[in-house]
């Protein structure tokens, strides 16, 4: 929840910046680390760090088992994805459910996620400021799921993940 302050500041259109390290997750006074998953997943839903929270539909939070071996991070929702609430659900979706079966892997054995999760206008590439105010909600679920594969899907994933 935002406070106050924090909300007139929206309600001007003024960005309220953090240091970097000290983001909150959306829950007063909890680092993003401390949250397990229905607190993660609620902090993601009522987020107001970036801007994108006045333009969306629904959040697209990861979906699959909370204990799988491969965690896969897409950049952000598209319009399919937007529409159902479900990361990879459109034509990309597919494509990736049918590499999986060529693994012998079904969706639901492995979690699946994207940077955002929310979509961006037009389907732009997201901001810098809007990934790094998604971070600290993308690291807690690697760090929650705990996988043994990480797979980056596009360019946006890997490189703000691995800092490069």
């Amino acid at each position: 929840m935002a406070s106050i302050r924090d909300q007139y500041l929206e309600a001007m259109g003024i960005s309220v910046w953090v240091p970097r390290g000290q983001e909150q997750a959306g829950l007063p006074g909890t680092p993003s680390s401390d949250l397990d998953w229905n607190q993660l997943q609620a902090a993601v839903r009522d987020c107001t760090l970036c801007g994108l929270h006045r333009r969306r539909t629904q959040t697209v939070f990861g979906v699959g088992s909370h204990d799988a071996d491969l965690l896969i991070i897409g950049e952000a929702p598209g319009a399919e994805e937007d529409r159902q609430g479900l990361p990879f659900v459109g034509i990309s979706g597919q494509l990736l459910d049918q590499m999986l079966d060529s693994i012998s892997l079904k969706r639901n054995s492995v979690y699946i996620t994207n940077m955002l999760a929310w979509r961006p206008p037009g389907n732009r590439k997201p901001t810098s400021e809007e990934i790094s105010m998604c971070l600290p909600f993308i690291q807690r679920q690697i760090e929650l799921v705990a996988p043994k594969i990480l797979v980056f899907v596009g360019g946006t994933s890997a490189t703000n993940l691995l800092d490069s």
